[in-house]
C-alpha cells in the first residue's frame, strides 16, 4: 500500500451525532477539508487494484474505488443478493464522482475503469455499458439494447427472475439529469428510483414495461455545478439518495496524466473475471456470525445517524447502500459467505462518502433559504384554495420535518409574503390551517 495515497486519521464509524446546524448542514463551507480514502475500504483485489494503479497516474483512488465497484457490481448481475426486510438488495449502486475544482480529473477514474472492464468481460464492455443519462430515453433505451443482445446470445436462463439483463451506465453530466428531473414530462427521477430499487419499470402510463433489470451508474459533475442544483425541493424528489457521493481531488501531477502499466490491468482484471464467474452463481448471501454480530452494531448507528436536512436526504439509504458495498466486497473474493473484513470494509468507504455528502450539501446555497423560496412558490402556484399544513408537507415528498416547515412558513409569514388561518375545508371536516399568498397576482 502506498501510504502517500492513503494514510489515514479514520476511525471507524466516528458519527458524533450533534446535528452541526439546525438546518441539517454543516456550518461554515468544508470545500477545503482534507480526508483520505480509509485503508479499511482497500482490501481484496478491488483495493489492491486501486492502491497497484492509482500512483501511476493522476486519478484520486476514492474515486477509482468507488468507479471500480459500481462496474464490479453491474457485471456480478442480480443473482447474488441480501434481504433487508422484505426487499431484496443486489449488487446495484450508483455513484455520483464530485471534482473539487474543473481540474480535478473526475473522469480518469472512468478511463481506467473502462480498461479493467474490457478485461474482467469483453462483451459487456462492448454491448452492454451505456454513456449518459440525460432523460429517462436514454437509460430506456440502454436496457432494451441490453435485453436485446442477451437474447442474441440465447442465455439459457434468461428468464430467469435472478439473471436479468445488466447495464452500466457512465453519465459525464449529471448535472444536466439533475436540470431534467426537474421538468413536469420528464420521467427520469421514478426510473432512477425504481432502478435501483429493483423493482419493474413503467414508464409512459404503462406503454413502455420492462420488468427485469439490474443497473449500475457512475455519474460525474464538478462541485460548483452540482451545488447551484442541489435544493431540498431537488433533494425530496427521492433519487439523490440512491447514489452514494465521492469527491475527487486534485492529485500529484502526472506528466500526461500517467498511464496504468496493460500488466497491471491484465492481472487484475483477470484475477476479477475469475472470482466473478464463481460468484454470479452465488444466490442469497449470508453473513459468518462475527460478521452478523458486527453488523448489528454498525446497523444501530447507521440507521440512528438523522442530521436532517438536505443531507439527512442524501444519507437516507445508508443502511442499504452499506449492504450492497458489503455484498460487492465478498463477491469480488469469491466469497461465499459476507465476512466481517467485508463488512468494515464497506462501512469504512460509506463514512468516506457520508464526508463527501457533507462537503457537497456544505457548498449548496442556504438550505432555509431554498426551502423559503420553494414553499413560497408551491403556495403561490395553488392560487385562492391555498395549501393546508398536509398538503405543504406532501409537497416535499414527505422529506421535511414538520419543526423546519414551520419554521420557513413563520419566516414568509414574518416577511408579509403568506398569511395562514385556520378554517374549514368541508362541511363535516375539522378546521385545518390554510397559507395562501398575501397578493395574490391572479
Amino acid at each position: 500500500m502506498t501510504e502517500k495515497y492513503f494514510e489515514s486519521s479514520f476511525g471507524l464509524l466516528g458519527y458524533s451525532h450533534d446535528r452541526t446546524a439546525a438546518n441539517g448542514v454543516v456550518m461554515g463551507s468544508r470545500k477545503n477539508e482534507e480526508r483520505n480514502l480509509p485503508p479499511a475500504s482497500l482490501i481484496g483485489p478491488m483495493g489492491e487494484w486501486v492502491c497497484s494503479a492509482a500512483p501511476y497516474t493522476e486519478v484520486d483512488p476514492a474515486a477509482l474505488l468507488v468507479t471500480t465497484l459500481v462496474s464490479v457490481g453491474a457485471i456480478l448481475g442480480r443473482r447474488p443478493h441480501l434481504w433487508a426486510g422484505d426487499a431484496r438488495q443486489s449488487a446495484s449502486l450508483f455513484a455520483v464522482v464530485v471534482a473539487m475544482t474543473p481540474k480535478a480529473n473526475r473522469g480518469l477514474s472512468w478511463i481506467i475503469t473502462r480498461r479493467l472492464i474490457e478485461i474482467i468481460e469483453p462483451n459487456f464492455a462492448q454491448h452492454q455499458v451505456a454513456t449518459g443519462l440525460g432523460d429517462d430515453k436514454a437509460l430506456l433505451e440502454a436496457l432494451r439494447s441490453t435485453t436485446l443482445y442477451s437474447k442474441r446470445l440465447n442465455v439459457s436462463s434468461v428468464d430467469d427472475f435472478y439473471d436479468a439483463p445488466r447495464v452500466l451506465v457512465h453519465d459525464p453530466g449529471f448535472v444536466r439529469t439533475l436540470g431534467n428531473s426537474g421538468r413536469s414530462k420528464s420521467e427520469i427521477s421514478r426510473l432512477l428510483r425504481h432502478g435501483w430499487d429493483g423493482v419493474p419499470l413503467e414508464l409512459r402510463q404503462g406503454r413502455v414495461r420492462i420488468e427485469r433489470h439490474h443497473i449500475g451508474i457512475v455519474a460525474h459533475g464538478t462541485f460548483d455545478q452540482l451545488v447551484q442544483e442541489l435544493s431540498m425541493k431537488a433533494a425530496s424528489a427521492a433519487f439523490l439518495n440512491r447514489f452514494i457521493i465521492v469527491v475527487a481531488r486534485r492529485q500529484p501531477l502526472v506528466v500526461d496524466e500517467g498511464y496504468v502499466p496493460f500488466e497491471l490491468v491484465e492481472k487484475f482484471g483477470s484475477i476479477l473475471r475469475n472470482n466473478l464467474t464463481q460468484a454470479r452463481s452465488f444466490t442469497v448471501m449470508e453473513r459468518t456470525a462475527e460478521a452478523e454480530e458486527r453488523w448489528h452494531e454498525y446497523y444501530r448507528e447507521l440507521a440512528s445517524y438523522d442530521p436532517g436536512g438536505l443531507i439527512g436526504i442524501l444519507l437516507a439509504r445508508s443502511t442499504r447502500q452499506v449492504l450492497r458495498m458489503s455484498l460487492i466486497y465478498a463477491c469480488a473474493e469469491a466469497s461465499e459467505r459476507i465476512e466481517l473484513r467485508h463488512i468494515e470494509a464497506a462501512v469504512a468507504l460509506w463514512e468516506y462518502c457520508r464526508w463527501s455528502a457533507e462537503i457537497l450539501a456544505s457548498g449548496t446555497p442556504s438550505v432555509v433559504g431554498d426551502l423559503e423560496e420553494d414553499l413560497y412558490e408551491a403556495i403561490a402556484a395553488s392560487g385562492v384554495r391555498g395549501l393546508t399544513l398536509s398538503e405543504q408537507h406532501d409537497y416535499f415528498g414527505r422529506n421535511v420535518s414538520a419543526a423546519r416547515l414551520r419554521s420557513a412558513r413563520h419566516e414568509l409569514e414574518m416577511a408579509g409574503k403568506i398569511t395562514s388561518t385556520l378554517e374549514r375545508r368541508s362541511d363535516a371536516g375539522r378546521k385545518v390551517t390554510v397559507s395562501r399568498v398575501s397578493s395574490p397576482n391572479l
